[in-house]
């Protein structure tokens, strides 16, 4: 029999004392019951989750020793304090009764948990099943520990239910780790669930212990996909019944692996409109992989004498989350030109080793706003040409640039120019490098817009680079 995660509710008992003169008014006196949710570990070794998503709630069921309902299908909140649920108290007039149905319920109104019927095939799981006797005194709060189960893998008779008043939701749970300079981390990310081809759920996964909940999934095979920038795409195929059979609670653990990552824009070549071409080419050692997002995975490429050209046709234009690991610090040029390879957006932190990158003339609404090198402390040529979408370039003052053409993007205001200039100006002056280029084109073909126009201080800073260390400044503006 699989091994049910079990959960105890415990409360918290305060007795006070009755007064001779109305112990025995017991019709008009009431006590309170309630409930806290904490964990249990039912074999001391395996760990346990507790899960309930915020505005969860209790359903329960009580009667008196005569069978007569008290309340039936009552709904209780719950709360949570640093950790712990606590349900909001009830109160009940002093007497003896049964609690006779037991249910944990999300805010969709689906049924997470529940204790089992005395009877019942699953009765065995709990130390308690149902009904359970317990009696209220007056002014008194009471303690009842019970014990329910996951009921995303049973069925109603399994634990000595008609039905259940709602769905059944099926969930597992997910952590999800990157590591980096400063150690391995939960992080957050983006997640999918496929079923069948079609996109049935996408979620935002937390830096936490993240609960995946799945409405009318049954036992068919889903796919989780995990993607993060930077990151490589992560994908694997279950049933609810296997992952919680390979993974102790359902609790998937997923150790992100670096990667060179962008999102691809095919296009159509020529005429034919059945397929979308996408390529780029790379310079490094050793071996790649390249995931293209489709389902589609090359393996354990070798490098060539200079450089590698990647080519892949999709089968529509749709935008997808490519991702390249392997020996990706030994990446040293990155080019996608004249529109072979447009990207939507790319990240570069894990290519130390990066030395150039070119891309552009890749056609409206085909390029990155925001291109990030401060991780990429080797690199020397910079060519965006004609990226009309581009806003942002990113340099650290430790940078090494020697050349930077970013003719014709027309998104980047003077501000942003400054910002591109000065980390270049500043490694200049500090390292004394010399004979550099900066090509700046204003007018991109085809449109009137203009680029910046550089700032009073950055023609300063050009003039500095010109007379001083022998750079060439290229540009149409006007001082």
């Amino acid at each position: 029999m699989k091994t049910l995660s079990t959960l105890v509710f415990l409360g918290t008992l305060l007795l006070f004392s009755c007064s001779p003169e109305t112990e025995n008014v017991k019709d008009d006196q009431s006590g309170k019951v309630n409930f806290n949710l904490s964990l249990s570990n039912e074999n001391g070794q395996s760990r346990q989750v507790l899960a309930v998503p915020a505005g969860s709630y209790l359903q329960i069921s009580i009667e008196t020793l005569e069978g007569e309902p008290v309340l039936e299908d009552e709904t209780v909140d719950i709360l949570s304090f640093n950790g712990n649920f606590v349900s909001e108290p009830l109160e009940l007039n002093v007497g003896e009764y049964f609690l006779t149905e037991f249910l944990v319920i999300s805010p969709d109104d689906e049924v997470l948990y529940a204790t089992p019927i005395s009877g019942s095939p699953m009765a065995d799981l709990v130390s308690k099943s149902l009904p359970l006797y317990f009696e209220i005194e007056e002014n008194s709060s009471i303690q009842l520990p019970l014990e329910v189960i996951n009921v995303s893998l049973l069925l109603p008779e399994d634990i000595g239910y008609i039905s259940f008043p709602f769905t059944v939701i099926d969930f597992f749970f997910l952590n999800v780790f990157k590591f980096d300079a400063s150690g391995n981390s939960l992080t957050h990310a983006k997640g999918i669930i496929i079923q069948n081809e079609d996109t049935i759920k996408r979620f935002t996964v937390k830096p936490t212990i993240n609960t995946v909940a799945l409405s009318n999934i049954g036992n068919e095979e889903f796919t989780l996909v995990i993607t993060k920038k930077g990151f490589a795409r992560y994908s694997e195929t279950f049933t609810i019944e296997s992952l919680f059979e390979t993974h102790e609670n359902g609790l998937i653990n997923i150790q992100l692996e670096p990667a060179l990552t962008f999102t691809a824009l095919p296009y159509t070549y020529g005429d034919d409109e059945a397929e979308f071409d996408f390529q780029f080419s790379l310079s490094y050692e050793g071996e790649i992989t390249v995931d293209w997002g489709d389902g589609h995975i090359e393996s354990d490429i070798p490098s060539d004498v200079y450089s590698n050209e990647f080519a892949h046709k999709y089968g529509d234009n749709s935008e997808y989350f490519v991702s390249i690991t392997g020996d990706i610090d030994k990446i040293t040029d990155f080019y996608s030109y004249y529109g072979s390879g447009p990207i939507k957006e790319i990240t570069l932190i894990h290519l130390p080793n990066l030395e150039s990158f070119r891309n552009g003339f890749n056609g409206p609404n085909m390029s990155p706003k925001v291109l990030d090198f401060s991780k990429n402390s080797k690199l020397k040529d910079v060519n965006v040409a004609n990226n009309a979408e581009l806003e942002k370039i990113i340099f650290k003052d430790n940078n090494v640039i020697k050349t930077l053409l970013i003719e014709g993007c027309v998104q980047i205001s003077t501000t942003n120019l400054d910002e591109i200039i000065n980390p270049i100006y500043n490694s200049v002056i500090a390292s004394g490098r010399t004979d550099g280029v900066i090509s700046i084109n204003d007018y991109p073909w085809g449109t009137e817009t203009t680029i910046g126009p550089p700032s009073a201080d950055a023609w300063t800073k050009f003039s500095v680079l010109e007379n001083d260390y022998n750079w060439t400044i290229i540009t149409v503006f006007e001082e």
